[in-house]
């Protein structure tokens, strides 16, 4: 790409059957100053109101939305809980609530949800119209993370759609994208079909850019003096990066996205954040979650400049339930780490394993029983130096080590025994390398092995 020239991408914006929403501006008839809601008029396909009525998001509203919005979740469901929250709150006529929500299809809810957010950064005092190229690198990541097989079959299965389209039958989505633009463009969207429309990214990604919300203007306007989380920092140098190199017109360019992406993912290594996600490590509880990014950071392996999101099963049996659906929705490779008494369980997600996915069984009873004693003792001494103090002496019993520590915090006066507690006070006491055993640095090699 040279200097100093920006790249401009082939079409415009698509622009939605029956929508009516002037190149990013919204004429807006009243200002209620006391209730401070506004009366829109718009045209929306599925509407047959010719004006609506919205209470403005406020600036912490449009942060929280927008965070939450790019969480490492499966697109469909967090785009539905969040777009749902908004509208239910934010839009008072015409009302949209549990009762009446799927009366309205998938293209409505989105228009409005778009009118709402827009109008918003205008009462704001942000008005210029939305650059939509930061929208494209987050439907891009969504879909280098999530299976767009997956996304496809729920979205036009939904309710949302399926009322408003002809049913699909999920087998069709694979032989022929059709089928699925069609089901679409019935429900409002407009997807238009062309040479680059020749598989189901190219679909979902003008899906995501139909009535796209105004990100661009959103991040400009933040206030810097404010701390924000690391994954809306990053979009905020992203957007600024794209901005200087494509104009505001939008496609599914992949040389391109794939280039922003490179870039997001040099971005992550130097400033870490997760984003974009590179693995799932799928534990059973919370001791593994609080304590390996601690002992990894130790090794030189820093969980958020690598993008490995760690997971919490909540138990075993949790583990497979969620290995099972984490196949269906991603495209991430997933490590398994297990306890030795869930063999029975590997052995169910060692049935329907992926290629790219592997799974660790600790040998020797649970997590806590591969923590050094030594790093115990020193870090129950520190904690609780004036209530009790333990010793290597109190481990030599041959029996389960979480059984070991309940009965030891009952002996010494610590209270009840909790695992969380636990795991905080080991992670403030790891020092270095000779904190790590070796069974732990066996998952670590094996955490490596699949960046």
């Amino acid at each position: 790409m040279q200097h100093g020239k920006k790249n401009s991408f082939s079409y415009l914006l698509p622009v939605p059957y029956g929508y009516v929403y002037h190149s990013g501006e919204m004429r807006i008839s009243r200002s209620d100053k006391i209730s401070s809601l506004m009366e829109i008029p718009c045209s929306v396909h599925g509407l047959e109101a010719t004006k609506i009525i919205i209470k403005p998001m406020e600036y912490n509203e449009l942060l929280i939305s927008l965070e939450r919005l790019i969480r490492f979740e499966y697109p469909i469901k967090k785009k539905n809980r969040v777009y749902r929250e908004i509208l239910f709150k934010n839009l008072i006529s015409p009302k949209i609530s549990l009762k009446n929500y799927y009366d309205y299809s998938l293209s409505t809810i989105n228009a409005l949800v778009k009118i709402i957010w827009d109008s918003s950064l205008e009462k704001l005092g942000i008005n210029q119209p939305g650059h939509y190229g930061i929208n494209a690198c987050i439907a891009y990541e969504e879909l280098k993370t999530f299976s767009v097989y997956s996304m496809i079959t729920d979205l036009i299965t939904s309710e949302n759609i399926s009322k408003f389209s002809r049913i699909l039958e999920p087998d069709n989505l694979a032989q022929n994208t059709d089928p699925t633009i069609t089901c679409l463009n019935e429900a409002g969207f407009s997807i238009t079909k062309n040479e680059n429309l020749n598989n189901l990214s190219s679909v979902y990604f003008q899906y995501k850019l139909n009535f796209p919300l105004n990100i661009s203007g959103f991040l400009k306007f933040i206030n810097n003096d404010y701390s924000f989380s690391d994954n809306i920092n990053r979009l905020i140098r992203l957007n600024k990066d794209i901005e200087k190199e494509i104009d505001s017109k939008i496609e599914y360019n992949e040389i391109f996205l794939e280039s922003i992406y490179k870039k997001a993912e040099k971005y992550r290594e130097k400033q870490g954040g997760k984003f974009p996600a590179k693995l799932i490590l799928l534990v059973e509880g919370i001791t593994e979650e609080l304590l390996l990014p601690v002992f990894a950071d130790k090794m030189g392996l820093n969980f958020d400049k690598q993008g490995i999101f760690l997971i919490a099963a909540g138990g075993k049996n949790q583990s497979a339930r969620l290995y099972k659906r984490f196949t269906r929705e991603n495209n991430l490779p997933i490590l398994v780490l297990l306890d030795a008494d869930a063999a029975p369980v590997a052995n169910e997600i060692n049935g329907q394993l992926r290629v790219n996915d592997q799974i660790f069984v600790i040998q020797n009873g649970e997590f806590e029983d591969i923590l050094p004693v030594n790093l115990i003792c020193r870090a129950l001494n520190s904690f609780y130096r004036l209530t009790g103090e333990v010793s290597p002496a109190d481990f030599t019993e041959n029996q389960p080590r979480v059984a070991l520590l309940e009965k030891l915090w009952k002996e010494k006066g610590f209270g009840e025994f909790n695992k969380a507690e636990f795991a905080k006070i080991i992670a403030e006491n790891i020092k270095d390398k000779k904190d790590i055993s070796d069974p732990l640095k066996q998952i670590f090699l094996s955490v490596l092995s699949m960046l």
